[in-house]
C-alpha cells in the first residue's frame, strides 16, 4: 500500500477479454509447444516464399539484362551499318575506288569527307597523261598558209 497515494482508488483487477476467452495467465506447455511449432512452420514457409520470389526476381532481372544487352548489340550493329553506308556515299561522291572505301576513317560524315580528300591526294589520276592539246596559233592572221609549203608550215609551228 505504499504505492497508493491517499485519495486514489486501487487499480481494478484485469477484466476478461470481450470475446469470452479466459484472462491471460500461465500457458500450458502443450499449447505453448503447438504455438511455437506453428510459428516455426510459418517462418520456414515465409523463408521458402521469399527464396522463390528472389529466384523469380533474379530470373526476371537476368532476362531483362539479356534483352538490354541484345538491344545494345543491335544498336552497335545499326550504327556500324550507318557508318558503312556513309563511307560508301562519300567515296562515291569523291570518286574513290570501291576497294578503298574501307580505308576511310572517321565517325561523322565531315570526318569521312576530310579523310577522303586526304586519300585522293595520294591516288593517281584514272587516265594517263593523254594526248597534248593542239598548239594555239597566236600569229597574226596576215599569214596565209595556203601559199606556204609544208616545210614552212612545220617550221612556223615549231617556233611557237
Amino acid at each position: 500500500m505504499a504505492d497508493e497515494t491517499p485519495g486514489t482508488p486501487p487499480a481494478p483487477p484485469p477484466a476478461a477479454p470481450p470475446d469470452g476467452t479466459p484472462p491471460p495467465g500461465p500457458v500450458p506447455y502443450d499449447r505453448f509447444k503447438e504455438a511455437n511449432e506453428r510459428a516455426k512452420k510459418a517462418e520456414e514457409q515465409l523463408a521458402r516464399i521469399e527464396a522463390e520470389r528472389k529466384t523469380a526476381l533474379d530470373k526476371e532481372l537476368a532476362e531483362q539484362n539479356k534483352w538490354r544487352e541484345l538491344a545494345e548489340q543491335r544498336e552497335k550493329e545499326l550504327n556500324a551499318e550507318k557508318l558503312a553506308r556513309t563511307r560508301q556515299q562519300i567515296a562515291m561522291q569523291k570518286g574513290i575506288p570501291a576497294d578503298l572505301v574501307d580505308r576511310l576513317q572517321g565517325a561523322t560524315a565531315e570526318e569521312l569527307s576530310a579523310d577522303a580528300d586526304r586519300l585522293l591526294q595520294f591516288l593517281k589520276p584514272a587516265t594517263g597523261p593523254g594526248v597534248p592539246p593542239p598548239p594555239k596559233i597566236t600569229q597574226p592572221s596576215d599569214v596565209d598558209i595556203s601559199k606556204m609549203t609544208a616545210a614552212q608550215i612545220r617550221k612556223l609551228m615549231v617556233q611557237e
